[in-house]
């Protein structure tokens, strides 16, 4: 018995001996993850401040084309992105891309290609002249696809591209796997434009269908990216888009009347990032 006795003492000692280490392990394990999850956190709000000094600031034209963008992202970065520029007060060029997957990688992906097609309006002239605005888009999107596939960032991305000559009221605009497609509000009605076109990044060597419309003196033209879809309560695609079509119908096509429509800035836990940019003329 005294045998006995001496070792369950001696076997609870060895098991609060081993405990005790577990707990210094234990905690030790929770500085680091806490460590590690403030340098986290303090990398996201690097990349979301870079991410929003990258977007532009909406503005209205000599013309009165009025440019405009919000984005709700469902993580603290987006892999949604836009973008615009009025070239050489003529040349009103605009996309709205959204990247695969989530987070900061593709987060990455949109700081890359706010670098790449600010390099090519730079120094290529992209949408800088007549011949540009006829056939730019499809140049860009060539020149991004090319360069996925070089860089093999592993990503891919779905794009609507436009540029409105503001002079003559005329757009061309492609279509890389966007969807859904953009909204253009008249006067008349609201309708889908038409078009289609492969997303950018998983083909090589691919071209894309320049399409064109010509736009009326009053509009409004509403881009949005797939996540919007998520928030529309049918189950089918195509119900989704004739309700989200229906519901742009009863708004004037600028981005105000549309976030409040679609009740934008309420929205909470989205599953997917949402974007939407307004392009408009005579509309508020």
């Amino acid at each position: 018995m005294l045998v006995h006795s001496i070792n369950k003492v001696l076997d609870r000692q060895e098991l609060e001996e081993e405990n005790r280490r577990y707990r210094e392990q234990l905690e030790e394990a929770n500085r680091e993850l806490r460590e590690n999850l403030r340098v986290l956190e303090r990398d996201h709000i690097a990349g979301r401040r870079v991410q929003r000094r990258l977007m532009p600031s909406g503005f209205t034209t000599e013309d009165g084309y009025t440019a405009a963008h919000t984005i709700v992202p469902s993580l603290f970065l987006s892999g949604d992105f836009v973008d615009y520029a009025h070239i050489r007060k003529r040349y009103l060029a605009f996309y709205l891309a959204d990247v695969s997957g989530h987070g900061a990688s593709s987060a990455f992906v949109t700081i890359w290609l706010k670098h790449l097609v600010s390099r090519m309006v730079r120094e290529e002239g992209l949408f800088g002249d007549e011949k540009s605005f006829a056939q730019g888009a499809n140049v860009m999107l060539r020149q991004i696809n090319r360069e996925l596939h070089e860089t093999r960032l592993s990503h891919h991305l779905t794009l609507f591209v436009g540029v409105i000559d503001t002079h003559t009221n005329q757009m061309h605009y492609v279509v890389a796997g966007h969807l859904p497609m953009p909204i253009l509000v008249t006067p008349e009605g609201a309708s889908y434009l038409a078009g289609r076109g492969k997303p950018v990044g998983i083909f090589k060597d691919v071209e894309w269908d320049v399409y064109e419309c010509s736009l009326p003196e009053k509009f409004g033209l509403v881009c949005f990216s797939d996540g919007v879809l998520e928030i529309m309560p049918e189950q089918e695609l195509q119900d989704k888009e004739a309700s989200l079509l229906k519901l742009i119908s009863s708004s004037s096509g600028g981005l105000d009347s549309v976030c409040n429509t679609l009740v934008i800035k309420e929205i909470r836990d989205n599953p997917d990032d949402i974007a939407v940019l307004s392009i408009s003329r005579g509309v508020s």
